[in-house]
């Protein structure tokens, strides 16, 4: 065996176990979808996405938080069960995809810091082992829309 490949296995096989988060029953693996964009031009930049598990506040639930930096617009998440890989060049915002297909938007709330968050509560049920969902933020400014990087969050 060549010396490189006992360590490209050892690799592999941490792969998406290695970016797990558990909570009671579940497994969360939180990958991401493709960049985001501001085709207004330098000005604000584009947002950007984070995920992680937090402590649930509500027993019996997890708890999936998203952050991203705090921006002098309006924040929301959208959710959806699929990644529509939609190109939006045609609709006047060159450069940016939609990653997120929109069945469920909510509004960011507080503030941590200089981030703005927004926590998801995920009830323990074993029946979800296997689901995915598609998040990406998005700001409105002026009638300029940004986009962030995209999130798939895997339940194990």
């Amino acid at each position: 065996m060549k010396p490189a490949l006992p360590i490209l296995a050892a690799l592999l096989a941490l792969g998406p176990a290695a970016s797990a988060q558990t909570c009671g029953p579940l497994a969360f693996s939180f990958t991401s979808t493709g960049p985001g964009c501001f085709p207004g031009g330098p000005g604000l930049g584009f947002p950007t996405l984070g995920a992680t598990l937090v402590p649930p506040a509500v027993p019996g639930t997890c708890a999936v938080q998203y952050s991203t930096p705090i921006a002098l617009a309006s924040l929301f998440l959208s959710i959806g069960t699929s990644n529509p890989v939609l190109d939006l060049g045609p609709f006047g915002f060159a450069g940016c995809v939609l990653s997120a297909s929109p069945e469920i938007i909510v509004p960011f709330g507080g503030a941590s810091g200089f981030f703005l968050t927004l926590t998801v509560p995920v009830p323990q049920d074993p029946a979800l082992v296997g689901a995915s969902v598609f998040t990406q933020a998005f700001l409105l400014s002026g009638g300029t829309l940004a986009l962030s990087n995209g999130i798939r969050v895997d339940l194990l």
